[in-house]
């Protein structure tokens, strides 16, 4: 199937947060969202990128949070997972997601300094097995968001071991670096020591395209097994105020360069959508359905990450 699609649309969402209750008063997330639901959504508003009812509601969760703290008021960011997988569910498709394996841990930058603690998780992965073992029942893949994997051996092989633990038998598991923190080969000769079988980071945070010009995911010179899989399309990049910040318009124009790009070369997209971004405040969940539905139009073959590495290992790519 396909290889007679004209392009491979490869779905990911990296798990950053679970839910709102669970972030620090104190914390910058948790801010943020506050001033994404009053501030930022009012600019959006005016603009035409949000609807009233989209703007009203995430004014009333920043009125709720005293309830949504004491678990007696609906948590938005905890419905951001199910909204995810209802969606796919409906378009009769599935991702890959990608769990950080510690929680309350920034890690350190590709400096070597202390990550800032907004990178830190707060929901505590091992408390999760049910939830990624149903996802895996039912054909979603689990995958590594890695904290401090990209820097060494010990902590690769810790951050893959927390996955091997809650899901016994899964052989092959990828990985995507939080905040696509990277040190290029010396970070693949780790990984691959490690024992993941594809890397998804290669990309970039602030825009959207074919990183070096790769257009399908590669085997690293000097690498025996670690499949890259390039990032094509993020949320944060084409949306986020601390990137682009693009209108809905200028967000799907790029998006559809990507898209025809992919048609005429034989691509593989790789899309990465957060959780959260498909409820309050982001309500970034239409670009994502128009991809399915454009790539549907197309004839794209639509798939997990594990699919396309798969492809790549079969000589199918």
């Amino acid at each position: 199937m396909a290889k007679k699609a004209p392009y491979i649309l490869v779905l990911t969402h990296d798990i950053d947060s679970l839910s709102l209750k669970e972030l620090p008063l104190s914390g910058r997330t948790f801010w943020g969202f506050v001033y994404r639901s009053v501030i930022l959504n009012f600019w959006r508003f005016l603009r035409h990128d949000i609807e009233t009812r989209e703007y009203l509601q995430s004014l009333l969760y920043v009125l709720l949070i005293p309830l949504i703290k004491l678990g007696l008021a609906r948590d938005p960011w905890q419905e951001g997972l199910h909204r995810t997988l209802e969606i796919e569910k409906r378009h009769g498709v599935r991702s890959t997601l990608f769990f950080i394996p510690f929680a309350k841990t920034p890690g350190y930058t590709p400096e070597g300094k202390r990550a800032p603690n907004k990178r830190a998780a707060y929901y505590e992965l091992k408390a999760c097995a049910d939830l990624l073992q149903h996802l895996e029942r039912n054909g979603w893949e689990v995958g590594v968001h890695g904290i401090d994997a990209y820097r060494d051996l010990e902590s690769a092989k810790a951050e893959l071991e927390v996955i091997r633990r809650l899901l016994p038998g899964k052989d092959r598991i990828g990985i995507r670096m939080h905040w696509l923190y990277h040190l290029g080969e010396r970070t693949w000769r780790i990984l691959e020591a490690a024992g993941y079988a594809y890397d998804a980071t290669f990309g970039w945070n602030e825009r959207i395209g074919f990183p070096s010009g790769q257009y399908r995911p590669f085997i690293p010179e000097g690498m025996n097994k670690l499949v890259v899989l390039p990032l094509n399309i993020q949320d944060g990049a084409l949306l986020g105020e601390w990137h682009q910040f693009l209108s809905k318009q200028q967000a799907w124009e790029q998006v559809e360069q990507v898209l025809t790009k992919a048609k005429e070369v034989g691509a593989v997209v790789t899309v990465l959508w957060h959780n959260n971004s498909f409820v309050a405040p982001r309500y970034w969940g239409w670009l994502y359905e128009l991809i399915l539905k454009r790539a549907r139009e197309d004839g794209a073959y639509i798939c997990r990450a594990c699919d396309a590495v798969e492809m790549l290992l079969r000589g199918e790519l």
